[in-house]
Parts: structure tokens; C-alpha cells; sequence
């Protein structure tokens, strides 16, 4: 088995593994909430705009994290035009913004909020931001489990001081 195959079927059954969970309604709820908040890092730029608004001594501070996140949007972007590659073939719990899976912009987002807004809002809490995330990728089966990988360390890389 080549390595690209053997990638495609670690996906597939990643993809499998995860849509065979239960999916009770008040999860399936919350995590097609953050999915739709967080669509295009809308969520994460109106935290840096609000900070910066609300917190004049910091302001280049979120400013600097939210132009981090125009910059994690930007490269996820690019990155889906260079290597097109189309969902899972499930229907998705919640809607999808682009037909291209990776990598998954909403997880790039979310790791890069780490790093971008650390010092300035608990780390606990994006951690935890950015691990329901990755999970809801995949539970919403929009995407596979190397999309949301390839996300975490575009974010990694983008949102690291």
C-alpha cells in the first residue's frame, strides 16, 4: 500500500471511528454552535476587536493577535486552493462554508488563538477552545482526520509568539 493510500484509509476510518460515536442532540447543539460562531474566524476576530476596544493598555496586543488570525484565515485559504481536496463523503451534521476539506480552517484558527491571545485570555480556556474544535471537525463529519491535523499546525506555526 503506497503512502498516500495508506493515509486515505487511516482517514476514512478515522473519519469511521469518530461518526460512529453517539451523537446525543445537546452536543451535537453546542458543537454545531461553535462550528457556525467560528466560521471564518468570525468569533475569534470579535474577541480581538473587543479587546482592543475594551482594554486601551493592551490594544497593540490584541490588535497583533487579531491581524494573527487574518493571517491563519489567509493561509488556510491558500492552502485549500493549492491542494483541493473535497469532505468526507457523509452528511455533515452542520453546514459547510467551502466544499474543500483541507486543511480545516476552523482548527487552524483556533490553534493560532493559543498562541496569538496568550497573555491575554486564559490558556486553559483557548486550549480547551481549540481541542472542541479539532473534535468537532470531525464529529460533524466535515473533515478528515489529517485535515484537522494539517490545521493544528498551520495555526501552530502562525499563532506562536
Amino acid at each position: 500500500m503506497s503512502g498516500a493510500s495508506l493515509l486515505l484509509d487511516l482517514d476514512r476510518r478515522g473519519v469511521a471511528a469518530v461518526r460512529g460515536l453517539a451523537h446525543p442532540a445537546a452536543l451535537n447543539a453546542a458543537l454545531i454552535g461553535l462550528s457556525r460562531a467560528t466560521d471564518h474566524s468570525a468569533a475569534w476576530f470579535a474577541v480581538g476587536l473587543t479587546g482592543a476596544a475594551l482594554d486601551p493598555r493592551r490594544r497593540r496586543r490584541w490588535l497583533a493577535a487579531t491581524a494573527r488570525m487574518a493571517l491563519t484565515e489567509a493561509a488556510v485559504r491558500a492552502a485549500k486552493r493549492v491542494l483541493p481536496r473535497e469532505r468526507p463523503g457523509l452528511a455533515p451534521l452542520a453546514p459547510a462554508t467551502s466544499p474543500l476539506s483541507f486543511p480545516s480552517s476552523h482548527t487552524a484558527a483556533a490553534v493560532a488563538a493559543i498562541g496569538a491571545f496568550e497573555g491575554l485570555l486564559p490558556a486553559s480556556a483557548l486550549r480547551a477552545v481549540a481541542a472542541a474544535t479539532a473534535f468537532s471537525r470531525l464529529y460533524l463529519g466535515l473533515h478528515y482526520p489529517s485535515d484537522v491535523i494539517a490545521g493544528g499546525l498551520i495555526g501552530r506555526l502562525i499563532g506562536a509568539r
